[in-house]
């Protein structure tokens, strides 16, 4: 059965049969006239009212957009994570992309970006750490040293985030770990071989 011109397309689910408006809103089930399956049709108004026309910024012309925030201004550009248009004060350039102010609260809040994050370990200052505050002990070294140089060579490419930071730490942190396993090395070579030497003149 074909729906009449005037009418909205709502079809039974299951046989596809045209219904007409007495089944709609009801408050209890009936029978599909066609099929006999029992329905209850909830339909809104906006489904079969036409769209209100949208209202048109006095101070833009036609076809002009206009931000978002200021409805007073043309749009500039469009954000790149909510598409939202944007007008010149608006547009955060972040990354090479154009944010709004709204999109990179968001971020920020959320921590989502390595770069928005508030609490970040720096692994480069722990490098450096772990290579000269047990050194005045001697002995601690000997693990701290591996693992300064293991953090070091793991994070060697992590994000430097907004503050400008240079990569002297993560040198200085490599160079004195290898210093010290070399020491380490040479050390225990020495010891080996003075305990090969002192077994060998016993009796």
């Amino acid at each position: 059965m074909t729906t009449p011109p005037h009418e909205v397309a709502i079809n039974c689910p299951k046989c596809g049969f045209w219904l007409e408006r007495s089944y709609w809103n009801q408050s209890a089930f009936q029978p599909c006239s066609h099929c006999q399956t029992q329905l209850r049709l909830l339909v809104f108004p906006a489904a079969v009212e036409a769209p209100a026309e949208p209202a048109l910024n006095p101070n833009s012309s036609a076809g002009e957009a206009t931000c978002y925030n200021h409805a007073n201004k043309q749009a500039h550009v469009a954000c790149a994570m909510c598409g939202r248009f944007l007008c010149i004060v608006c547009d955060v350039e972040f990354r090479g992309d154009h944010w709004c102010p709204a999109c990179l609260k968001q971020q920020a809040e959320g921590n989502a970006d390595p770069l928005f994050q508030r609490v970040k370990m720096r692994f480069d200052s722990l490098a450096l750490i772990l290579v000269t505050l047990p050194a005045i002990l001697i002995y601690p070294t000997i693990l701290t040293a591996p693992a300064a140089l293991f953090l070091s060579i793991r994070y060697w490419n992590e994000d430097r985030g907004f503050l400008p930071r240079s990569g002297l730490r993560k040198y200085i942190a490599v160079t004195l770990a290898l210093v010290e396993i070399a020491a380490w090395a040479t050390a225990f070579y020495f010891l080996v071989y003075y305990w090969s030497f002192i077994t060998k003149r016993r009796p």
